[in-house]
């Protein structure tokens, strides 16, 4: 069964009229009759009641229809989440600091959980001795992004800046 099969099965459903749903299907009528016949056949039973005037679901035909509704939407649901995954708008998002960074962070982490209220935000210290080892963290993906004070030349990762400042001494 695939779910090209569900979803003709289900415009069917609603048209009742095989060259109306094979036009909203973008298909012509002889494969959609094929489609709903091999559907049919797999299942066992006969979805559909045709006459050369009428097409009518059948018990099985309606009961069948609940349960594709819900396959169908749950696939829908299920790419939705993908892409918000992919997008970072759900999941995970490790974030690594140093101690003297942690206050510049919380009104990034703040921007992001507005942003992206249904991600998870773990926040992992940083240990280091101020050579670079905290690029480390990243590069192995023990962390997805980190707040660090270290000049990024030759990391190899992408880096923006997100503040400077400037150091007076009297």
């Amino acid at each position: 069964m695939e779910l090209r099969q569900l979803r003709s099965f289900l415009v069917l459903c609603e048209e009742l009229h095989f060259c109306r749903a094979a036009k909203l299907l973008n298909i012509s009528q002889p494969p959609l009759t094929r489609q709903i016949r091999q559907l049919e056949e797999e299942l066992g039973v006969q979805l559909f009641y045709r006459t050369k005037r009428i097409v009518e679901l059948t018990d099985a035909g309606r009961t069948f229809a609940v349960e594709a509704r819900q396959v169908i939407a749950q696939v829908a649901r299920a790419a939705g989440l993908a892409t918000q995954v992919k997008r970072g708008a759900i999941g995970q998002l490790t974030v690594g600091y140093t101690l003297p960074k942690a206050n510049i962070i919380v009104g990034a982490l703040k921007a992001f959980a507005k942003q992206c209220p249904n991600a998870n935000i773990l926040l992992r210290y940083l240990p280091g001795d101020g050579r670079g080892k905290e690029w480390n963290f990243i590069r192995d993906g023990r962390i997805d992004v980190g707040f660090v004070g270290l000049h990024a030349d030759n990391t190899g990762l992408v880096v923006e800046t997100i503040m400077r400042k400037d150091l007076l001494l009297r």
